[in-house]
């Protein structure tokens, strides 16, 4: 079959609107529907074929504020991809942003993907919704090439036999196994750390949390960097007997053969370690049986230099080295642990010798050195791999799609408040559109 040219190309559009969101299918596929099936789990029926596929798009839009910050390709054609076969007839094509289930005859079965919120500023009410990158399978085989192992897309609908869920990536969408046992993130709770922490977040809180894992390549990139000799697996969920844990990554180090944790943590305002970290690692070192782990913290502080704010950022590492004796102590606080006995003495000695550790901590952490050029070239990455998806979006009319893709544009920066660039699009809209009325007559 011949390929169409784009800009002629007939085009069809369907929407799903689930919640505050708008899932938009734009396809030259004249008789393929979509359907939600549960998460962001997309399903074609008929099967798209693969010449439609490569023009078809997921589109993602927060109803209120008209934001439109992500556009997958169905079947984009980019270098970055990885095969991976489960089972018979289970084949599936693995990019940065999304995976595709193909079919024995070739067509898209199935689409995942997942969607997180990189709004950074606790003011403004109103999501960024951006695919989760991948930057495993892509950018980190660039840098790295043989020093970072990442692990493949798991199917979460299909039965093919136990699940290794250490081998599943974490933020998969499949649900961790509940074995009634103690968790890494739970633990710091048992032994009483966090118990004035507020019930709802604010919009700073949130931007917080969310700033912790858009940070995590960043630091796994300077981290690598720092240390050449190190290889990096990622991991999923571990478990010892009923307890459970989640490491960052695995570390490889070639130099002496040994394995070890990593855990990484981010801030907006401090590079400061804190008790309840030191206690995350202690688990970690159990469930896992990790001689040590490293713990890297990562800031990227606002400074205000003369009329400008300017951002810099910083990283430290220090090792933690395992403690059997501790580690025994640890246990038993935890098993134990109820909201009477939080402030007697066993827990507020042990609280007093983490924060213990973690005063040294920062005295003897090493800084990382803050590579800018690598910084940049993830930053780069994921702006040039949105904007090469949103290249494929288009209309019937060039003019038309401009419009389209500029008003995305225009809601943005007026919620930011950016009045110069927005009356620069707000006036280039309005040329666009007096074109139109110019050639409907």
């Amino acid at each position: 079959m011949k390929r169409k040219n784009k800009s002629s190309e007939y085009l069809r559009r369907e929407t799903i609107i689930l919640g505050e969101v708008s899932f938009n299918f734009t396809t030259p596929s004249p008789d393929c529907h979509f359907s939600i099936v549960k998460g962001f789990e997309i399903r074609f029926e008929p099967h798209l074929d693969k010449i439609y596929a490569s023009h078809s798009t997921i589109s993602v839009i927060h109803l209120e504020s008209k934001r439109k910050d992500t556009v997958l390709i169905v079947l984009p054609k980019m270098d970055h991809k990885k095969s991976i076969t489960y089972g018979f007839n289970l084949d599936y094509l693995q990019f940065p942003t999304h995976t595709v289930k193909i079919t024995a005859d070739g067509k898209i079965d199935q689409m995942f993907f997942q969607l997180v919120d990189t709004q950074m500023r606790g003011d403004i009410n109103v999501p960024i919704y951006n695919p989760d990158i991948n930057y495993g399978i892509s950018l980190f085989q660039d840098l790295f090439k043989d020093r970072y192992e990442a692990l493949s897309f798991y199917p979460p609908n299909v039965d093919i036999g136990p699940i290794n869920f250490s081998q599943i990536p974490q933020n998969s969408g499949i649900p961790k196994p509940y074995t009634g046992g103690i968790s890494s993130s739970a633990c710091a709770k048992l032994i009483g750390y966090y118990q004035k922490e507020e019930k709802s977040t604010n919009g700073w809180k949130s931007v917080s949390m969310r700033f912790g894992k858009l940070c995590e390549p960043l630091i796994i990139a300077l981290y690598l960097s720092a240390h050449p000799d190190y290889k990096f697996k990622e991991i999923g969920w571990i478990t010892k007997q009923q307890d459970g844990a989640q490491p960052d990554g695995v570390i490889f180090d070639t130099s002496t053969k040994i394995t070890f944790g990593l855990e990484m943590k981010s801030s907006k305002f401090n590079c400061r370690f804190e008790g309840s970290f030191i206690v995350q690692c202690m688990w970690e070192m159990y469930v896992g049986d990790y001689p040590y782990i490293d713990l890297v913290r990562f800031c990227e502080k606002q400074v205000k230099m003369g009329e400008l704010w300017t951002t810099i950022p910083e990283c430290k590492e220090i090792r933690i080295m395992r403690n059997p004796e501790k580690e025994a102590e640890l246990l038993q606080l935890c098993k134990k642990s109820s909201k009477d006995i939080l402030n007697t003495k066993p827990y507020n000695d042990f609280r007093a010798y983490l924060d213990n550790l973690a005063e040294n901590a920062n005295q003897d952490a090493k800084d990382v050195p803050i590579q800018e050029d690598i910084l940049q070239q993830i930053r780069e990455y994921k702006s040039q791999l949105l904007s090469f998806m949103e290249a494929e979006l288009c209309t019937i009319h060039p003019v038309i799609d401009r419009i389209e893709k500029r008003q995305a544009r225009m809601f943005a920066l007026f919620q930011e408040e950016n009045k110069e660039e927005f009356r620069k699009e707000a006036c280039d809209q309005l040329r666009d559109y007096s074109e139109i009325l110019k050639s409907s007559f």
